[in-house]
């Protein structure tokens, strides 16, 4: 599987800026979180011949039914629970290593047979940190809980076959341990998804996020682009 950087933006402070393996840029109005945002590579890509599939990151679907190429589409009307775990060898400016064990449940839910978004696909994230990637630093070694992310994504199916897209909301509920760990506040935006699968063994998408705070003028712009190149028997 190929997949591509993900970017996100915020407001700042002068000066601050960081980068992680994960070939990332992120900047925040908050104090740094030093793990990849949660929901960076959702297209995981599958074990060969799995019906329900499971990733390297641990990604399995819980019905039957579903080829491994719906396992790894993020718009597929296909439950499944993933489990990623996204370690850090080393940091921009830190001096340790760091770890993000990431629980994501997706729901499906159905709506009106020839509805313009005729389902919904539902996906909370919820991030395990520990530790920090800088635990000689000032603050010592931290690690916890992070904020719950909650986005719920309405599919349009179009009419080019494999090619869809989707609209909905974001919500990150308070969920974080400490101010290390998440920001601690509630985050409402929009969020939008286009995947195409029309290539036999391939799956393009891309998924975009903007949560703003409900408490303070913190925000955060992400975008995640991801491409998936199935295995032969595994469409």
């Amino acid at each position: 599987m190929l997949c591509m950087s993900s970017v996100t933006y915020g407001q700042m402070p002068p000066g601050w800026i960081e980068f992680d393996t994960q070939n990332s840029l992120s900047a925040s109005s908050e104090p740094s979180n030093p793990y990849p945002s949660p929901n960076w590579d959702p297209w995981q890509e599958p074990q060969a011949g799995a019906a329900s599939s499971a990733g390297p990151g641990g990604s399995a679907a819980t019905e039957e039914g579903g080829g491994a190429g719906d396992a790894v589409n993020p718009g597929a009307p296909l439950s499944q629970i993933q489990f990623q775990n996204v370690f850090v060898p080393e940091s921009y400016e830190a001096s340790g290593y760091s770890n993000q064990f990431i629980v994501q449940p997706v729901f499906s839910v159905n709506r009106k047979p020839g509805s313009f978004f005729e389902y919904h696909v539902v996906r909370p994230t919820l991030p395990i940190l520990e530790p920090n990637p800088d635990p000689d630093g000032p603050i010592g070694e931290i690690g916890g809980i992070g904020d719950l992310t909650l986005i719920d994504v309405y599919v349009h199916e179009t009419k080019k076959k494999g090619l869809i897209w989707g609209a909905g909301p974001v919500i990150n509920f308070p969920t974080s341990s400490n101010r290390q760990t998440g920001l601690g506040e509630w985050q409402l935006g929009p969020t939008f998804a286009v995947v195409d699968s029309s290539k036999k063994n391939w799956v393009f998408a891309a998924l975009f996020e903007a949560p703003f705070s409900l408490e303070s003028d913190a925000y955060n712009i992400l975008f995640n682009p991801g491409v998936t190149r199935l295995l032969p028997n595994d469409s």
